[in-house]
């Protein structure tokens, strides 16, 4: 949610009533921070271990595929969560 020490999920924002939960900028925040993370290591350590955790391109074309459904969509999300 992008508030610094609360560690609701969406299930307990339920719970107490929340019907609406916007992230704002935290999905970009969180990816810049991967960006920063990534670019620290190849500095500080010469390594790219970051990669390993990288969305494929497979998931990447299935995602902005013109004819994709979200069907599709969630099978790259499941396939890069898992």
């Amino acid at each position: 949610m992008g508030l610094q020490g609360v560690q609701l999920n969406l299930a307990e924002l339920s719970e107490i009533g929340v019907k609406r939960v916007s992230v704002g900028s935290a999905l970009s925040r969180a990816a810049l921070g991967a960006f920063l993370r990534a670019a620290r290591e190849m500095r500080e350590h010469g390594t790219f271990t970051f990669a390993d955790e990288a969305v494929s391109y497979r998931d990447i074309s299935a995602m902005f595929d013109e004819g994709a459904t979200m069907k599709d969509l969630t099978i790259a999300l499941d396939n890069f969560c898992s």
